[in-house]
């Protein structure tokens, strides 16, 4: 039997991804040796869900990252996984969640992201844009390539966001988006 090489996690609100796609993306990447664990946060209070917390995050172990970062992850072990990574994205695409509050209920656009810690650094790629899977093809390719060559920052939490138009990643500090978005709300 060959080795586990990580695992993923996955934090989701059912109903958002149908459960038939959960057990696909697990028999998938089970194939591959990457275990599949995921978390229903349906009916769990949370403070809040916006730009920084997303609604449904998947999050990368550490043996996965650093197998991948080492060159130890197979082409077709990657196909897999950037090709589960862009169901769930597509999945969430134009699905709503309400937001309770004390005194309302609001309907908001659910949010996807990628969570892979590297070295000091949590690196959170938000997975939204309505592009072809060709492009959401890149998008996870070029956020493989910053993990592979990311140097450490000041900054302990990195959002990126995507550039569609570009098809580039744009990274800011989680701080300083905090501060520059505090007053729009």
């Amino acid at each position: 039997m060959n080795e586990k090489i990580g695992n993923i996690s996955f934090k989701y609100i059912s109903g958002l991804i149908p459960q038939k796609t959960l057990e696909g993306l697990e028999s998938d990447l089970q194939s591959v040796n990457i275990d599949f664990e995921t978390t229903d946060a349906n009916g769990v209070a949370v403070a809040c869900y916006d730009e920084i917390m997303a609604t449904l995050s998947i999050f990368l172990s550490d043996e996965l990252v650093r197998a991948y970062i080492l060159g130890l992850v197979t082409n077709s072990t990657y196909e897999i996984l950037r090709n589960s990574i862009i169901c769930i994205w597509k999945n969430v695409e134009g699905k709503k969640i309400n937001v309770v509050r004390s005194d309302s209920i609001t309907e908001k656009e659910a949010t996807f992201d990628m969570n892979i810690r590297v070295k000091e650094n949590q690196l959170s790629f938000k997975l939204k844009g309505d592009c072809s899977d060709e492009i959401k093809q890149r998008f996870i390719d070029k956020a493989f390539e910053c993990v592979a060559n990311h140097q450490a920052h000041n900054s302990k939490h990195l959002l990126y966001f995507p550039d569609i138009e570009k098809e580039e990643w744009e990274m800011i500090p989680q701080s300083d988006y905090i501060r520059q978005n505090i007053n729009k709300k």
